[in-house]
């Protein structure tokens, strides 16, 4: 499957361009070779792209809270009473360890 917009054009000439699949009907209009050149390159762009990096105190912050997470999530906190537990849970929020 080309994806520039003249290898799409030149498949359209050949007869070889299809709309959706392989085996869909054959592409006969111009107005429409172009617009599926346009929308395969548009998907290029948006699988090209790339998530901006976090901030530092961003990536800090989440690696607190992840840390916050694995202490809630361990046997040896589950193993303490309810009360206990709600005590520790509603300290972290007051401090915003979350």
């Amino acid at each position: 499957m080309p994806k520039s917009i003249p290898g799409v054009l030149r498949e359209w000439k050949q007869g070889k361009l299809h709309s959706g699949a392989s085996n869909g009907p054959v592409v006969k209009s111009q107005k429409q070779a172009v617009a599926i050149a346009l929308s395969e390159q548009q998907q290029q762009k948006a699988a090209a792209r790339m998530p901006k990096p976090l901030h530092p105190a961003l990536k800090a912050h989440g690696a607190k809270v992840a840390q916050a997470h694995a202490e809630l999530d361990s046997p040896a906190f589950r193993a303490q009473p309810a009360a206990t537990r709600m005590r520790a849970i509603q300290q972290r929020i007051r401090h915003k360890a979350y």
